[in-house]
């Protein structure tokens, strides 16, 4: 059963691309999904849209974002040292001795980010900046570095990809490859399907890290009637996490239903109707502000739009070691199919 996930997982979540350096990750999706739809087009800014036409005239967008966080090299000093600026939310705290790969034309090169050693730092808990950190490659000089980097050159968390008992996948970048991974496991599903009355637009959206950037443009350009957002959200369910903060929200306890900002509480109804039908588990998560996900501007996109938020716990989010259920996965995309291919029923 977890098969296509595993293999699309793997496959999506070792590949380098934060927010704006996108390409690798976009052209690898375009490949996987393009057998499914009808057409795959890439807009100015970088989204991927596969499109798959319906017998009606509705648009269904289901949108997941193709970035992952990173850093950017914007200084290299004399002794070959590498400072860096972070690309979306990093947190410092767990960035010394990293591994990490950076991408520098065709090459990869891997570094690791050094281990600030003083004595204050050994005896209390200090929090470094950024601007304290570097990334030792291994160089001499400057001259050296230069020779395998270059300033503007990115770097991602070095890839690991770990299956876990249960069904527990450990990566880093599922945030959010696993959304990806999931829309091609829906259009691989409704390929095999006749008679979809929505037009679908499957996408993947570029820059959610830094601003949701992509998702402002694509939806100005699809105008869909309805939007679902695939994202990862933060999981309570190990020590330290409070789930009077972030709701009680466990790995392998279904897919997790938003409800508060940035969705339409009539579509998020439909899908836990649509859950309980099926008997396929789900989790109701609460946002009293912004998902912040691409949902918080797609709602807002034109005149509004109709959106709801499907999330994947995720443990240990923006960090090398993040943590997701592939039973998650698998029920996320089987209530996404039986919505879709149900339109008649909930329109």
């Amino acid at each position: 059963m977890y098969e296509y996930f595993l293999k699309q997982l793997r496959l999506f979540s070792k590949i380098s691309s934060p927010s704006s350096m996108e390409e690798n990750i976009q052209k690898t999706f375009s490949n996987e999904i393009q057998n499914y739809v009808d057409t795959v087009d890439q807009d100015a800014i970088g989204n991927v849209i596969a499109f798959r036409k319906g017998t009606l005239d509705k648009r269904i967008m289901i949108i997941a974002h193709g970035d992952e966080i990173g850093m950017l090299i914007n200084y290299i000093s004399n002794d070959g040292f590498l400072s860096f600026q972070p690309i979306g939310g990093i947190d410092e705290t767990i960035l010394q001795g990293q591994r990490v790969i950076i991408k520098h034309n065709e090459s990869n090169v891997i570094g690791v980010i050094g281990k600030f050693e003083t004595s204050e730092n050994r005896n209390r808990n200090v929090t470094l900046k950024y601007e304290q950190l570097w990334i030792d490659i291994g160089a001499t000089s400057k001259d050296d570095a230069l020779k395998m980097v270059s300033l503007g050159d990115y770097a991602t968390f070095y890839p690991t990809f770990e299956c876990l008992p249960n069904g527990v996948i450990s990566a880093k970048s599922l945030d959010n490859r696993v959304g990806l991974t999931i829309i091609c496991d829906i259009a691989k599903r409704l390929s095999n399907e006749q008679g979809i009355e929505p037009s679908i637009y499957f996408v993947s959206s570029v820059q959610e890290e830094i601003g949701s950037r992509g998702a402002i443009t694509t939806a100005y350009n699809i105008q869909p009637d309805i939007s679902i957002t695939i994202d990862v959200t933060f999981a309570s369910d190990y020590p330290s996490s409070d789930p009077k903060k972030r709701g009680d929200i466990k790995l392998s306890g279904g897919p997790v239903i938003s409800l508060g900002a940035d969705v339409d509480i009539r579509l998020q109804k439909i899908l836990i109707t649509r859950a309980e039908k099926g008997k396929i588990p789900y989790q109701i998560g609460i946002n009293g502000r912004t998902s912040c996900t691409d949902a918080s501007k797609i709602q807002i996109s034109r005149n509004g739009v109709y959106s709801g938020i499907l999330s994947i716990p995720c443990r240990y989010m923006h960090s090398p070691i993040e943590m997701v259920s592939l039973n998650d996965m698998y029920n996320a995309s089987k209530l996404l199919f039986e919505l879709i291919k149900s339109y008649k029923e909930w329109k």
